[in-house]
C-alpha cells in the first residue's frame, strides 16, 4: 500500500508530538533519582518538576504570544537566519578577494558549504510548512500552550497521577488519528473518529497501563475515557492530561 502525503504528514507531526510529551516524562522522573542531591540544596523533586513545568509553560505561552501578534515564528526565524547566513559567507568571499593570492579552492570550499545549508534551510522549511495545521498558521502552537498547561495543572492537583494524563497525550492523541485515517471504518457520531480506531487505542493504552501496575478494571475504564475524550473534546490537548490524571487519581485507590 502507497503511503499518502497526507498520512506522511500526519505520521511525522504526531511523532514530533509525542516525543514532546515524553520529554515532559522526562521532568517528572529525573529529579526522583537525584532526590538525595536536590535535598542538601533543600530542594525537593516535587518542587524541581513543579519548576519545570511551570517555566515549559510560560515558555510556550510567550511563544504563542509572540507568533499572534507578530509574523509567524517560523517564517520570522527563517529570514533572520537566511539573512545572517547570507551576510556570513558574503564576508568570508569578500575576505578571500582581498588577499594577495585569493584562494580558489577555498573560495569554492565555502560555496559549496553555503549551497548544502540553503538545501537543508529549505528541507527543514517544507518540513515546518507541511506538517503545520491551516489554524496555527493563523494562531500559533496553541497545542503545546494548551497540553503544558493541562500538565501543569494536573501535577499541581493529581500530583504523581500525571504521567498517566502525559502518556494518554503521547499515546492515544497521537495514534487514534492515525488509525481512523488508515482504517477508516464507521465514524462514531459527531466525531472524526473511526470506531476501530477507537477500540485499537483503547486497547493499546489500557496494556500499557496495566504493564506500569494499574488494576485491569482500572486500565479498561481509563482507557475508554482516554479514549472517548479524544473523540469529543474541542482540544484534546487541553482535556486528555487532567481528564485521565483525575480519572486515575480517583478510580486507582478503589481497586
Amino acid at each position: 500500500m502507497v503511503m499518502s502525503d497526507s498520512l506522511k504528514t500526519l505520521i511525522i507531526r504526531k511523532s514530533i508530538h509525542t516525543t514532546l510529551c515524553l520529554l515532559l516524562l522526562v521532568a517528572l522522573i529525573a529529579p526522583k533519582l537525584y532526590a538525595g542531591v536536590l535535598a542538601q540544596y533543600g530542594s525537593s523533586p516535587h518542587e524541581v518538576t513543579t519548576l519545570i513545568y511551570s517555566l515549559v509553560c510560560f515558555s510556550c505561552a510567550f511563544v504563542n504570544s509572540f507568533q499572534v501578534r507578530a509574523p509567524l515564528l517560523t517564517e520570522e526565524l527563517r529570514r533572520r537566519i537566511v539573512e545572517a547566513r547570507r551576510k556570513i559567507f558574503e564576508g568570508l568571499q569578500v575576505s578571500l578577494q582581498r588577499t594577495p593570492v585569493p584562494i580558489k579552492e577555498l573560495s569554492k570550499l565555502i560555496r559549496d558549504v553555503e549551497m548544502h545549508i540553503v538545501k537543508f534551510e529549505t528541507t527543514v522549511t517544507s518540513i515546518i510548512s507541511s506538517i503545520e495545521r491551516d489554524y496555527e498558521k493563523k494562531t500559533g502552537y496553541i497545542g503545546a500552550t494548551f497540553g503544558s498547561l493541562s500538565v501543569l495543572i494536573s501535577y499541581i492537583l493529581f500530583n504523581e497521577y500525571v504521567m498517566y494524563g502525559i502518556l494518554s497525550l503521547a499515546i492515544v492523541d497521537a495514534l487514534s488519528p492515525i488509525l481512523t485515517r488508515v482504517l477508516n471504518g464507521y465514524t462514531i457520531p459527531h466525531s472524526k473518529t473511526s470506531l476501530p480506531a477507537m477500540f485499537i487505542t483503547a486497547f493499546v493504552f489500557a496494556v500499557i497501563l496495566v504493564a506500569l501496575g494499574l488494576e485491569p478494571t482500572v486500565s479498561v475504564i481509563v482507557a475508554s475515557i482516554a479514549v472517548v475524550t479524544e473523540a469529543y473534546s474541542p482540544e484534546d490537548n487541553l482535556t486528555l492530561p487532567l481528564v485521565v490524571s483525575a480519572a486515575c487519581y480517583v478510580l486507582a485507590p478503589l481497586f
